[in-house]
């Protein structure tokens, strides 16, 4: 959680790296031990692809990046034979939740454009942000996705209903109503009490 205009870039040439050059690199690495008829199963998120929130950018480019080269891998190997599936899961309980607190407290610290901005999102996210899915959920969709004998090309896996919502309406309001969310004293007493 990082402002586009704030933050460093040694901190987006890491999520690149994780993120997407990771997964690359291990794709790259171990293709040629997959014989013909294969899959490879790539985990993206639910903001794979669609519009971010603000002070989430930087995960949602590499997210989207990700989603963009399955997309590319899954119509190169698919003259071999071999099937890659993307799946896109929403909010799960990890430790990738914790740190997007922890982040947005760290960034609170430092941002010297959003201060105003930063503790109300922290509140919506802890009110809006619904409850996280326990892992095993979506370990057995990924072992059913890989029993599968014909599985889909993408899978989202619980995702999230305001996320979805959001990303249902046009730019124009959603970017109105992102504006007047973290413009609103009630966010910012939301946060107050949670703090």
């Amino acid at each position: 959680m990082d402002a586009f205009s704030e933050a460093e870039e040694d901190v987006l040439l890491r999520m690149l790296r994780v993120n997407l050059l990771g997964v690359w690199r291990i794709n790259k690495t171990f293709l040629p031990l997959l014989n013909l008829g294969g899959r490879i199963i790539i985990t993206t998120s639910e903001l794979d692809g669609q519009k971010a929130l603000p002070f989430n950018g930087l995960y949602a480019l590499t997210k989207t990046a990700l989603g963009s080269y399955t997309d590319s891998l899954r119509t190169e190997l698919a003259l071999l034979g071999i099937r890659v599936i993307k799946v896109r899961p929403g909010a799960f309980a990890t430790d990738l939740v914790d740190s997007s607190f922890r982040s947005m407290e760290k960034m609170r610290g430092k941002t010297k454009l959003f201060t105003r901005f930063v503790p109300r999102f922290e509140g919506l996210m802890r009110r809006f942000g619904g409850k996280a899915n326990h892992p095993a959920v979506l370990t057995k969709k990924l072992f059913k996705i890989a029993e599968k004998k014909h599985p889909r090309s993408c899978y989202t896996v619980r995702p999230g209903f305001l996320l979805g919502l959001y990303n249902a309406v046009p730019y124009s309001l959603g970017t109105f109503a992102i504006k007047k969310l973290l413009n609103s004293r009630t966010a910012q007493d939301d946060f107050t009490q949670n703090a």
